[in-house]
């Protein structure tokens, strides 16, 4: 399974599936599940992001206050559905970066239990043990066991 590390909350956002596009300064050409790994270091001018204030706003958190969420583990798996540069008009959602490349994710499946490991740069393999339990973590987010 691939795996690309984020920066807390905003993994965190990923995973509750607010947060739908990745802005990265690089494509890939990797398409398919994709875990969700917070990396160990939180971006803590993310409370002041007017992206980050309003999907709050839309949630039944609180807007001044940030969730907790997990760093230095798996927290939620994606599909990793299109990548491509930015351009006016495209990705009519609230996290694009007019700058970036964007990483169109869809089907967030939080972890109930994050898998923690630690994390790389770029898009990075899980070891098989940790695979096997995020794909695991993964199905029993559905109450029938499978999507």
């Amino acid at each position: 399974m691939k795996a690309l590390t984020v920066k807390q909350p905003w993994a965190g956002a990923i995973a509750l599936g607010w947060k739908t596009i990745e802005n990265r300064t690089w494509s890939t050409g990797y398409r398919g599940p994709l875990a969700i790994h917070a990396g160990a270091s939180i971006d803590r001018d993310a409370r002041h992001d007017p992206r980050m204030r309003a999907a709050l706003a839309d949630s039944p958190d609180s807007p001044d206050r940030m969730p907790e969420f997990k760093t230095g583990a798996v927290v939620a798996v994606v599909r990793l559905v299109e990548c491509h540069q930015a351009a006016p008009g495209c990705c009519g959602g609230t996290f694009g970066n007019p700058d970036a490349v964007h990483w169109l994710l869809a089907e967030a499946v939080p972890l109930r239990t994050p898998v923690p490991c630690p994390g790389r740069l770029g898009i990075w393999v899980l070891p098989s043990h940790l695979a096997v339990t995020v794909y695991r973590g993964a199905l029993a987010a559905y109450p029938d066991g499978a999507r």
